[in-house]
C-alpha cells in the first residue's frame, strides 16, 4: 500500500481538485435548494424531519461499524475482507429498519407528534439502499478516487433538489423532505453499481470479520457516544419545547455549519488515506499534518467569522422574517465551528496510524466533561446553550490536541499556537464588516459590500505579511 510521497502529492492534488469541485457544486446547490425549500416550507416542517435523527444516525453507525475505515487502512486487502463486509452492512441494515418500523409509534407518541410514526417508517428506507453502496466507496477512497463519488454526489443533488421543490411547491409539506431523501439514497445506489465493477465474489470470512470488528468496534463506540452526545440538545428541544423550535435550531445550527462540512468535505477524505499511506514515516506523517492544519483554518476562520457578521441580513433576504429566530443561533454555532476541522484532523490522524482506541478515548472524555456543563444549561433556553457550545467546542478540540500529542510533536498548544494567526486576522476582519454594516440600512447593500470588505481585507492582509497558507492554497490553484 506504501507509495511515493511524489505520488501521494499527484493523487491529493487530484482529490483535492474532485472534492473542491463535488463540494463547491453540491453545497451551492444544496444552498439554493434550502433557500426554495425554507420560503415554502415552515420552521415545524423541518422540525419534524430532525425529531428521529438521533435514531437513524445510532442505526447508521452500527450498520457501518468502522468496517468502511478498516477496508481503507487494511494493506492486503482479500475478497473475503470486502464480501464480509458487504454483507454484515446488509443485515444490519435490514435489522434496524425492521426496529425501526416497529418501534416508530411509540417515538412518535413520546414526541407527541402523530405524523412521525409514518414519517420515520418511510425515512428509515434509506437505511436498506445505504449498506449495498458502503464497501463500493470505501474502495473508491482506498484508491484515493475522489473523482467518482464526486461525480456521483453532483448527479443526484440536482434531481433529489428538483424533487423537494417540486413536492413542497405542490403543498406536501414535511413528506417533501423525505422523498427527497429517499430519491437521494436510491439514485445514489443505483448510479454506484453502474460505475463500479465491485461485486460480492468472495466468501464470510471470520478471521475478516474478527479484523474489521477488531478494528472498527471502537469506532463505532466512538461514534455511538458522539451520536447521542450531539443529539442530547435536539432530543431536549424536540421533547420539551416544539417542533417549530427544533426546526429553528436545526436550520440555524445547519447553515452555521455549512462551511464546516463544505471544507471536510474537500479535505477530509484525503486526510484518512494519504496519512494511512505515510503513519510508518514519522517526518512525513508530522510535515502532512501541520501543512492541513494550518491550511483548513485559514480557509475556514474567515468563511465562518463573515458569516457571523452577516448572518442577519442573510437570513431576512434569503429565508424572510420567519426564520428571525435562528440569527443568533446561527451566530453562536459560526464560532464555535472555527475550530472544528481540527477535530476531524486529529481523528483521522488516530485512525491512520492505528490508534482508534485514541479516539474512544478521547471521545469519552469529553463527553462526559460537555455534558456535566451542557445538562445544568439546558433550562436556560436555546441560545444560552448555543452560546456556551463556543466553550463546549474549545474543550473538545483541546481534548483532542492533547491526545494527538501522543502521536505527533503537535499537542494542544502548537496546534494552536500553528492557528492563532489566522483566526486573529479573520477575527479583525469580523469586526470591520460589523463597524461597516452598522452604517448601511439595505441588506442587499450589506451582504455585497460586507463580503467584498471583508474578503479583500482577510486577502490583502494574508499577502502583504506573506502567510504561507496562502502561498500554498494559490500553488494547488495554479497546478490545477
Amino acid at each position: 500500500m506504501a507509495d511515493s510521497s511524489q505520488n501521494i502529492k499527484q493523487k491529493a492534488k487530484k482529490g483535492v481538485f474532485w472534492n473542491t469541485f463535488s463540494n463547491i457544486t453540491n453545497q451551492g446547490a444544496q444552498f439554493a435548494i434550502g433557500i426554495v425549500l425554507a420560503r415554502l416550507l415552515s420552521p415545524e416542517d423541518y422540525g419534524v424531519i430532525a425529531l428521529p435523527t438521533i435514531f437513524l444516525a445510532i442505526a447508521q453507525c452500527f450498520i457501518d461499524s468502522g468496517f468502511s475505515s478498516a477496508l481503507v487502512r487494511k494493506e492486503k486487502l482479500t475478497e473475503d475482507d470486502l464480501t464480509t463486509a458487504f454483507y454484515f452492512n446488509i443485515g444490519v441494515g435490514i435489522f434496524f429498519y425492521a426496529l425501526l418500523f416497529l418501534f416508530s409509534p411509540i417515538i412518535a407518541d413520546f414526541y407527541n407528534t402523530p405524523v412521525l410514526s409514518d414519517v420515520l417508517k418511510v425515512i428509515a428506507l434509506g437505511l436498506l439502499f445505504g449498506p449495498l453502496q458502503s464497501v463500493h466507496f470505501a474502495l473508491f477512497s482506498r484508491k484515493l478516487d475522489f473523482r467518482t463519488p464526486a461525480l456521483i454526489s453532483v448527479s443526484t443533488k440536482f434531481t433529489t433538489g428538483a424533487v423537494g421543490i417540486g413536492l413542497a411547491f405542490l403543498g406536501f409539506g414535511v413528506w417533501a423532505l423525505v422523498f427527497q431523501s429517499i430519491a437521494g439514497s436510491l439514485l445514489t445506489l443505483a448510479i454506484v453499481w453502474m460505475k463500479s465493477d465491485w461485486r460480492p465474489k468472495g466468501k464470510w470470512s471470520k478471521a475478516s470479520f474478527t479484523y474489521l470488528w477488531g478494528y472498527g468496534s471502537k469506532l463505532l463506540a466512538s461514534g455511538i457516544i458522539n451520536i447521542v452526545y450531539e443529539n442530547i440538545l435536539p432530543v431536549f428541544v424536540g421533547k420539551v419545547h416544539s417542533p417549530r423550535d427544533l426546526g429553528i435550531l436545526n436550520r440555524g445550527t445547519g447553515y452555521a455549519t455549512l462551511p464546516h462540512n463544505q471544507l471536510c468535505g474537500i479535505i477530509g477524505p484525503l486526510m484518512f488515506p494519504i496519512f494511512s499511506r505515510v503513519q510508518n514515516d514519522k517526518e512525513q506523517l508530522d510535515n502532512y499534518f501541520r501543512k492541513f492544519l494550518r491550511l483548513v483554518i485559514f480557509v475556514q476562520a474567515p468563511i465562518n467569522l463573515l458569516l457571523v457578521a452577516l448572518a442577519k441580513p442573510l437570513v431576512v433576504f434569503f429565508i424572510t422574517d420567519k426564520w428571525i429566530d435562528c440569527v443568533f443561533i446561527l451566530q453562536m454555532v459560526a464560532i464555535a465551528a472555527v475550530i472544528w476541522p481540527l477535530q476531524s484532523l486529529n481523528m483521522a490522524l488516530f485512525n491512520a496510524v492505528g490508534k482508534s482506541e485514541l479516539v474512544l478515548k478521547g471521545n469519552i472524555g469529553v463527553k462526559i466533561i460537555n455534558v456535566c456543563i451542557l445538562i445544568p444549561c439546558l433550562p436556560f433556553g436555546i441560545n444560552f446553550i448555543t452560546a456556551v457550545g463556543i466553550f463546549r467546542g474549545f474543550l473538545a478540540v483541546s481534548w483532542m490536541a492533547y491526545y494527538a500529542g501522543k502521536v505527533t510533536k503537535f499537542g494542544v498548544f502548537q496546534q494552536y499556537k500553528e492557528i492563532l494567526p489566522s483566526i486573529f486576522l479573520a477575527s479583525t476582519m469580523c469586526g470591520i464588516v460589523f463597524i461597516v454594516n452598522s452604517f448601511i440600512g439595505d441588506t442587499f447593500a450589506q451582504l455585497i459590500v460586507g463580503s467584498i470588505i471583508g474578503s479583500v481585507f482577510y486577502i490583502g492582509i494574508a499577502y502583504i505579511f506573506k502567510f504561507q497558507e496562502l502561498h500554498d492554497l494559490l500553488s494547488l490553484v495554479r497546478k490545477r
